[in-house]
């Protein structure tokens, strides 16, 4: 399967909200499909992430996001009844040149 994504380029210019279908989120423009499905659970001591197949390229499209060059850090928070499904669990997506201080 050949799958194409759209990263716009990170922009100093810090909008928040949406427009024309997008998220704009202080500088990022990221894509929802109007078909994601996505969700997490912390069960035995795991977290779990569960999506459809547009919940999961919809989160990729996030995470190249974030992995621009241009980005040194960036928190980006997935919400219960706006990004993920009613009983999932909360949590942050971070981009940081050192991971370690973030595990401490």
């Amino acid at each position: 399967m050949k799958i194409e994504i759209e990263i716009p380029d990170y922009t100093d210019v810090q909008v928040w909200g949406y427009r024309n279908g997008l998220y704009l989120a202080g500088g990022m423009e990221f894509t929802w499909d109007a078909n994601s499905e996505l969700g997490t659970k912390i069960e035995d001591d795991a977290f779990s992430i569960i999506a459809n197949e547009a919940g999961l390229l919809s989160m990729a499209n996030h995470c190249l996001n974030m992995a621009q060059e241009s980005l040194d850090v960036y928190d980006l928070p997935f919400d219960v009844g706006c990004e993920l499904e009613e009983g999932s669990e909360y949590f942050v997506l971070v981009k940081t040149p050192t991971p370690e201080k973030y595990l401490e």
